[in-house]
């Protein structure tokens, strides 16, 4: 508690049993009031000040379909790895640098500081819809074959039809017509389903997406 860092030094999340931890990852950077159940002492309420740092060899899968989570996120991706050229001096040559190193991260400082925020590299775009796709599938899918507009409309059974095609084509399990209906809700904010009154043609559809 208190702290303004934390770091999670070899992160592995594959998408099993990660709805705590986006539960836990939304509440605190959402500036929630956590309950904090700590060993032999009584529990603690209040809010964490805390950034998260993950560090991964591989993107994280988090199980969030309106992918909010992801947005919470500022990607820094590493295109080198030492992996078989490991360099077993190099703290003591860090030790020299010190110096440098604390300036670099000061100067670091004055610009988050001066613009309020971190900066997003551009270089991370391709990462961040990579992240986002993994987190929610249903994203992917309304991103490269559904449109959204205001007054569009197509029928819940050939949008899910379209979605398990789309689902097996991907290697993702698509799950049932309901489960399907509340993901998309979620990346479609303002999605409507009605039964259209008139006609022979009862059969539900969905208002302000179709098929591209």
């Amino acid at each position: 508690m208190g702290k303004p860092l934390a770091v999670i030094s070899d992160a592995r999340l594959d998408g099993r049993g990660t709805s705590t931890v986006v539960e836990r990852l939304l509440a605190i950077s959402g500036e929630d009031t956590i309950t904090v159940n700590r060993k032999y002492r009584d529990q603690w309420s209040g809010k964490l000040p805390s950034r998260f740092m993950l560090i991964s060899n591989e993107l994280p899968h988090f199980g969030d379909a309106a992918g909010a989570v992801v947005g919470r996120f500022v990607i820094l991706l590493l295109t080198r790895s030492w992996l078989g050229s490991e360099d077993p001096d190099l703290e003591p040559q860090l030790h020299d640098e010190l110096a440098e190193i604390l300036g670099w991260a000061l100067d670091g400082l004055d610009r988050l500081r001066t613009k309020g925020r971190f900066t997003v590299p551009a270089t991370s775009d391709e990462a961040v819809i990579a992240l986002m796709d993994l987190a929610s599938p249903v994203a992917a899918f309304v991103r490269e074959r559904c449109a959204r507009a205001i007054g569009v409309e197509i029928s819940c059974s050939q949008l899910y039809a379209d979605w398990r095609k789309w689902a097996d084509d991907n290697g993702h399990k698509p799950g049932t017509v309901q489960v399907f209906g509340r993901n998309l809700r979620a990346v479609v904010p303002g999605l409507r389903v009605v039964r259209p009154r008139d006609g022979e043609d009862r059969e539900r559809v969905y208002l302000g997406v179709t098929l591209k």
